[in-house]
Formats: structure tokens, C-alpha cells, sequence
């Protein structure tokens, strides 16, 4: 009877052991400002996320103080993408996001029609 009990707790430890290994998944997050030439901020702005690799893309507005932020992300390697009505638009690639590692980037905008384009290549 002993042994019952025992095999059973051994194998009711390993189920367990296996369905909360699922639940372990690595992420990490972005967050950053979005200014203008003068640093001050760009509320509403459209911030653009994606991931080549994985097919992931996101998007987000940035908030009254100009801020924005993604959560919950696969760590890689993304490109991100800042627009808004009279700014050129500012684009960051090879931007790299590790595992349990939050990183900030700061996009700055130029004056500009909203047809020219910014491209800056850089890691967080």
C-alpha cells in the first residue's frame, strides 16, 4: 500500500512538475518617450513593434506624456516605428530585447511632412 502511495505522489509531482514548466515562459518589455526636436513630448503618437523572425507585430499610441510601452514580449530582435501628423517618421532596427531584461528607447522626431522617413539603426 505504501508503495501505491509513493508511486502515485511521484508521478503526480512529475505532471505537475511538466504543466507548470509552461507557465515559466522568459519575456521582457519596451518602453520609452516619443519628443520632439526640443525633447518635449509627442502625445498620440502611432508606435509600430515587429519582429521579422516571428511574425509578432504590435502597436501602440503613445500616452499624454508622450510615453509608450510594449509588455510580455519574446526576447529578439525588433524593429519599432514612430509616426505622427507633421513629423518625419523615425524608424529603429536590429533593436535587440533579452530575456528578463526590460530596455528603454527614447525615439526622438524631426519637424517634417508626414511623407519623409528617419532611419536609425541601433541596439536598445
Amino acid at each position: 500500500m505504501r508503495t501505491c502511495f509513493a508511486a502515485a505522489a511521484i508521478i503526480l509531482t512529475g505532471i505537475l512538475s511538466l504543466t507548470t514548466a509552461g507557465y515559466c515562459q522568459s519575456t521582457t518589455l519596451l518602453r520609452g518617450s516619443v519628443t520632439d526636436p526640443q525633447g518635449a513630448s509627442i502625445p498620440e503618437a502611432v508606435v509600430k513593434l515587429s519582429n521579422a523572425q516571428t511574425g509578432l507585430s504590435r502597436e501602440s499610441l503613445t500616452s499624454a506624456t508622450g510615453e509608450y510601452q510594449f509588455l510580455q514580449l519574446t526576447p529578439g530582435t525588433y524593429t519599432i516605428t514612430a509616426e505622427k501628423p507633421g513629423f518625419a517618421a523615425i524608424t529603429r532596427t536590429d533593436v535587440n530585447l533579452l530575456v528578463n531584461t526590460p530596455a528603454t528607447l527614447d525615439l526622438r522626431m524631426s519637424l517634417g511632412q508626414s511623407a519623409e522617413s528617419v532611419s536609425v539603426t541601433a541596439e536598445a
